[in-house]
């Protein structure tokens, strides 16, 4: 498999495995794609480095990503309740598609179908 091409102000050339894996999405989150910041939490949830995830998804939650505002608060909700919900309501608010449902639960604990609200799940 051929390597990616990045373009710089000398001109064009090919990228090394270490600065492919780490290119892209660096040069995402450097210009402040809430979006990149939101995979790069996410990549660090699967990792299990709760430091980590937690400081990307705020970060991409202040950049205004609705996933990040989500995850945020779905791992927030165990531990702290009110900035859990803060977050759920930042991301109903932005067109999040589960947020609502999921600040209904933290404040009510049921669901809309009537079911028992479980925290932590996504």
């Amino acid at each position: 498999m051929a390597r990616p091409i990045v373009h710089s102000g000398s001109g064009a050339r090919r990228l090394d495995s270490r600065e492919r894996d780490r290119g892209a999405g660096a040069v995402a989150v450097g210009a402040g794609s809430g979006a990149a910041m939101a995979n790069l939490g996410s990549l660090y949830f699967r990792c299990e480095r709760v430091a980590e995830y937690e400081k990307w998804w705020r970060r991409g939650a202040a950049a205004g990503d609705v996933t990040s505002m989500y995850n945020l608060a779905v791992v927030l909700e165990v531990r702290d309740r009110d900035e859990a919900a803060e977050f759920f309501r930042a991301a109903a608010t932005a067109g999040h598609p589960y947020a609502a449902e999921k600040l209904q639960g933290l404040l009510t604990g049921w669901t809309r179908s009537g079911a028992p609200y479980i925290a932590g799940i996504f």
